[in-house]
């Protein structure tokens, strides 16, 4: 079907950029790759477990969601404040200090 070939193209466009399973490595990560701010237009990074995919197609997130933030380039919030964002989050997440840390 035409969805199912839309997921496929969307899914070999995916690149791993990096796993980690310390602190330590994350924060190897976190300091050698591009802010969420300096990416290209349309690209986007995704923090996911081990062993999910993120694509709605993998059972694991048959009842998830997901968290979007969209701004104008050069409007509204600076760029620093955009990427303190995606740190906060990113750090809030790792650190599973939301409720339910376990299933998200």
């Amino acid at each position: 079907s035409g969805r199912r070939s839309g997921a496929n193209d969307w899914a070999k466009n995916m690149k791993r950029v990096s796993e980690f399973d310390t602190i330590e490595d994350f924060w190897g990560t976190i300091n050698n790759i591009p802010p969420p701010s300096k990416l290209p237009v349309g690209c986007n990074y995704h923090l996911f477990r081990e062993g999910i995919m993120p694509m709605w197609e993998d059972a694991h997130n048959a009842k998830g969601g997901k968290w979007t933030y969209n701004e104008k380039r050069n409007g509204g919030r600076s760029t620093k404040t955009v990427d303190d964002m995606w740190l906060y989050t990113m750090l809030s997440l790792v650190g599973e200090t939301y409720p339910d840390s376990d299933q998200i």
